[in-house]
């Protein structure tokens, strides 16, 4: 999303809430963003994360995509925007999230 965006996102639904790092297109300068995971690495490097620790949920094929370039692991919100043919792990609501994080924890 665009900063823009984001910042109404951030400020309508999770005010109260900090986050270490928003990271948007934008600041990427000339970098690319998503497909690319050069953002991904990024946040990954400045939170001081290692990639074996790090899970990104998305809902479209460019987050797929994005997250096999930064080589980190995904599930799908299958709830969102997009979907994907490739056969990747799915989750339908957020209680199947926070399952999935408790049987992986």
């Amino acid at each position: 999303k665009t900063r823009k965006r984001t910042d109404e996102i951030l400020l309508k639904h999770f005010k109260n809430i900090h986050f270490t790092k928003v990271l948007c297109p934008e600041d990427l300068g000339d970098k690319k963003g998503k497909p690319n995971g050069e953002g991904l690495d990024i946040i990954l490097n400045e939170i001081n994360v290692e990639k074996k620790q790090f899970l990104y949920v998305g809902d479209t094929e460019y987050d797929v995509k994005c997250a096999q370039d930064a080589d980190v692991s995904f599930i799908l919100a299958d709830w969102g925007y997009g979907n994907t043919s490739q056969n990747i792990r799915k989750i339908n609501n957020v209680n199947d999230f926070i399952e999935f994080i408790n049987e992986n924890s």
